[in-house]
């Protein structure tokens, strides 16, 4: 992964892996949040101290497969019942 590479600007200085791993997380999950926001998720939904209205018509799923693609989720889904917008974030990751 790139994110982990040492030449790397955004990691200079960084010099353990641990280090390196943790940098990278962050990069992904604020990318993940970037790219729920500008597809019209509302984050806030996710902050149950602030006790937001959830819609009853959207769903979200969490822990795929790196590799998994919209087209399979739209398989495995659509048995249950028409589906409209599914997204998935560039990086693959839906566990944050």
């Amino acid at each position: 992964m790139l994110l982990l590479d040492q030449g790397d600007e955004k990691l200079e200085g960084a010099s353990s892996a641990a280090v390196r791993m943790a940098l990278a997380e962050t990069e992904i999950v604020s990318e993940t949040k970037k790219f729920m926001e500008k597809h019209g998720v509302n984050l806030d939904a996710f902050d149950m101290q602030k006790r937001p209205i959830r819609s009853k018509t959207i769903v979200l799923v969490k822990n795929l497969q790196t590799n998994t693609t919209v087209k399979e989720i739209r398989e495995l889904f659509s048995k249950h019942g028409v589906l409209g917008k599914v997204i998935l974030p560039p990086s693959g990751v839906t566990g944050t």
